[in-house]
């Protein structure tokens, strides 16, 4: 059930960035990270509120650009639903996602985005690339959980 609602909210928000990746394909990662629970990747942090799901965030060691397989984890999937945005939500998951890997051992999680590289610098990512990807320019971000 909890796949179903991450899938239909997934396609929704990405389906024109990310065709692709079909509802089917949402749910059978969202069921994936379902069995992993939170003992390995992939995994998916979710936010709720008042009992309903308004958002998400999963961690996996490889996302969509496979450029670069020795940056391990990827943060991904980052949504909100429209009526829930500016009220701290993505901000939260991405923290906890942060937390859950260095509770994992890992010193370093790693992100594309097209779009939203401004806001990821806020939560204090880095660049590291700028390449094209898919006909558009995505760029890589670097989070140190170390620092």
């Amino acid at each position: 059930m909890l796949a179903s609602i991450l899938a239909r909210l997934n396609f929704a928000e990405w389906a024109d960035t990310l065709p692709e990746i079909t509802h089917s394909a949402w749910d059978n990662f969202y069921q994936e990270c379902a069995m992993n629970g939170d003992s390995s990747l992939p995994t998916t942090i979710v936010a709720t509120f008042h009992g309903e799901v308004v958002g998400s965030v999963s961690l996996e060691v490889i996302d969509d650009i496979d450029k670069f397989p020795h940056y391990t984890p990827w943060i991904s999937g980052l949504v909100v639903a429209r009526d829930y945005r500016n009220k701290g939500i993505a901000s939260q998951l991405m923290q906890n996602a942060s937390r859950f890997a260095v509770e994992m051992g890992y010193s370093k999680v790693f992100l594309w985005t097209y779009e939203q590289e401004t806001m990821y610098q806020r939560l204090g990512w880095s660049v590291i690339h700028r390449i094209p990807f898919k006909g558009r320019g995505a760029v890589i971000m670097v989070l140190d959980l170390e620092g």
